[in-house]
């Protein structure tokens, strides 16, 4: 049976995509989301909110689309894969960093817009300010991920 590598992330963009093109000529779309993950404190009796943060790539043609419709501060969720590489740093030490090749990204609110209660009334879980809904949703899915991308692009090879 063969193993499957996706990761669903619900998170707020932290930088503008920025597009690069790799030397074969391939665009290339990179851009950081935020993500909050929490954890009770047992000594403070309190929920405590950490923000992660995850290095996204976008490749092909998709990613000129993606860096015109999406900004820093949309609250996005996206569908990737997890992939780690290593390189050797400036001091000559290896490296890894792990980067989400995003397949899907789903528009849940454009940045300064509010983002309303799901239709049940409930806000969330856990209290206040945990708010769960979505306005107007857009779903894109790029050309790569039902065909892949090849390696020689740096991307996913499904």
């Amino acid at each position: 049976m063969r193993n499957t590598n996706v990761c669903f992330i619900h998170g707020r963009i932290g930088k503008d995509p920025e597009v690069r093109f790799l030397p074969s000529g391939t665009p290339q779309a990179k851009f950081s989301l935020c993500s909050n993950d929490d954890y009770f404190d047992r000594k403070a009796n309190s929920w405590v909110e950490v923000a992660e943060w995850h290095d996204c790539v976008v490749v092909g043609d998709y990613a000129e689309k993606v860096a015109e419709k999406y900004q820093k501060g949309d609250l996005v969720n996206i569908t990737c894969r997890v992939k780690p590489r290593t390189y050797v740093g400036r001091d000559q030490q290896r490296c890894k960093v792990v980067e989400m090749y995003v397949q899907s990204i789903e528009l849940i609110a454009k940045k300064g817009e509010l983002v309303r209660q799901q239709s049940n009334g409930q806000a969330g879980s856990r209290g206040p300010g945990q708010h769960q809904g979505s306005t107007e949703q857009f779903r894109d899915e790029g050309q790569g991920y039902a065909g892949g991308y090849g390696d020689d692009d740096r991307g996913p090879a499904f």
